[in-house]
């Protein structure tokens, strides 16, 4: 990213959107390696009131 003034808001909100999209693919990416290796992703314990 050159001059962060020089920017406008779109190119900013594109920028942001890329990283957060890269970062995602990354995680995704782990999570199935992870996965291969025969490890369990930890999850968030489900509330027993959500079960019924």
């Amino acid at each position: 990213m050159a001059n962060e003034k020089a920017m406008t808001g779109l190119e900013r909100y594109r920028e942001k959107q890329r990283a957060l999209k890269a970062s995602r693919l990354a995680n995704l990416k782990k999570g199935r390696e992870n996965a291969k290796a025969g490890k369990t992703v930890a999850k968030a314990p489900v509330k027993k009131s959500l079960k019924k």
